[in-house]
């Protein structure tokens, strides 16, 4: 048994012992705690020194990296290009008992004005002296001979056909014969056809235009109305006034055999020349001049030139033609007259500019910048090691990312700033 000053000795060293490992746990835990604190320290401290490649990749990315390229000299084309439609040319239809002008009118229908020659005479005219009886009373017109074929020209003094073996030469009249002729005739008419026939334009038959028109139906084997006495004459129904320049081409014509009548004339000629149209868009008006050359690409690949006729103010939507949408109406001509199936009408061709433009000082369109002063490029240093220069220019065009200007200060091989 203890007495009661050795319990309580006892107790004041049991406290003690007690504490002891009480105030060692708080220390650990301090000392734990100060610990941590100085590793996130030390491991924040590395971040700022120590970078991964991922954080290294990154930054490169964010970093400005000045691009250049180089000026050159280069073919900037913004020249023309469209898809146009061939245009029927007016045509002129043969009857063979007549002529009979305007595109698609029915060949059953002779007596259109102005439409036979002669006063919408018969070939032959009045039975004359020498057996020239063309068609009359009640003879049919039977096509007995084919001078020229489909796409032929009817050029001045060809034989384009003959019906029941009266003749239609093609001549080159400006004003078209109005009657028959006979020697000592004057008038207007007789110089267009001495003009045609190639002798002295004197404006009355005299012998040298009868020697003429006598040597045109020689040439193929024919004789003249009247013959060749003093009875001979000119007969206007037997000549087939034409356009000189260009020539008419033949786009169809009857056979041998052939009895010409309603719906079956002798022949159809094209006068003149298909053309070309298409609409040009405010934004393409600039390519399209007036008298410019262009080439004409059709479906079978040929190619061939032609030149802007005219160029129309705006206009709107076409309701007939669906295809023509709201712009400048542009009609381009052909410099050569085509043959009858290379630009058939309707066909789709392609219209480009003829000539190249030659190559001038080009940049890419990125290195193009633009302020308050105008457009300008950032031209870089020497040496790398200075700032870009600006360099003021003016765009000339600009066509498949490269824009064509004019510049002092830049020449081809100058590098120029396109990023950022």
């Amino acid at each position: 048994m203890y007495s009661p000053k050795q319990s309580e000795s006892l107790l004041v060293n049991e406290l003690s012992v007690v504490r002891i490992p009480i105030v060692s746990r708080v220390g650990r835990i301090w000392v734990f705690v100060a610990v941590c604190v100085v590793l996130v320290g030390v491991g924040f401290g590395a971040g700022w020194v120590v970078r991964s490649p991922q954080s290294g990749a990154v930054t490169a990315v964010r970093a400005a990296v000045v691009v250049y390229a180089t000026a050159e000299m280069r073919t900037v084309s913004v020249g023309l290009r469209a898809q146009g439609v061939v245009s029927d040319s007016e045509k002129l239809t043969v009857l063979g008992t007549g002529v009979t002008m305007g595109s698609g009118v029915d060949a059953s229908k002779p007596g259109v004005e102005g439409s036979k020659p002669g006063g919408g005479q018969e070939p032959g005219g009045e039975k004359g002296p020498g057996g020239g009886a063309g068609v009359s009373g009640g003879g049919r017109a039977v096509v007995t001979r084919v001078g020229l074929g489909v796409g032929d020209a009817a050029v001045n003094g060809e034989l384009l056909a003959t019906v029941s073996d009266r003749p239609f030469f093609v001549l080159g009249m400006r004003i078209p014969p109005f009657r028959d002729l006979r020697r000592g005739d004057q008038g207007s008419d007789v110089k267009s056809l001495q003009v045609a026939l190639g002798v002295s334009e004197t404006g009355v038959v005299d012998s040298a235009t009868l020697r003429a028109v006598q040597k045109l139906y020689a040439r193929y084997g024919l004789v003249p109305p009247g013959g060749v006495g003093a009875g001979m004459y000119i007969a206007a129904g037997e000549i087939l006034p034409v356009s000189v320049t260009p020539p008419p081409v033949v786009e169809s014509v009857a056979g041998v055999g052939d009895v010409l009548g309603a719906g079956r004339p002798l022949a159809i000629l094209r006068v003149g020349v298909p053309t070309i149209r298409f609409r040009a868009t405010v934004a393409s008006l600039s390519t399209v001049k007036q008298g410019a050359l262009v080439k004409i690409s059709g479906l079978k690949g040929r190619v061939v030139e032609g030149s802007v006729t005219s160029v129309s103010g705006f206009r709107g939507a076409d309701s007939q033609q669906a295809s023509l949408q709201p712009g400048y109406e542009v009609v381009v001509s052909f410099t050569e007259p085509p043959a009858a199936d290379e630009f058939p009408t309707g066909q789709s061709v392609t219209v480009t500019d003829a000539a190249t433009p030659p190559p001038s000082l080009a940049v890419p369109q990125v290195a193009i910048k633009q302020d308050a002063s105008g457009p300008y490029v950032l031209k870089a240093p020497k040496d790398d090691s200075g700032h870009p220069g600006r360099v003021s220019v003016t765009v000339l065009a600009q066509s498949d990312g490269w824009v064509a200007i004019a510049a002092e200060g830049l020449v081809a091989g100058d590098r120029v700033q396109v990023q950022p």
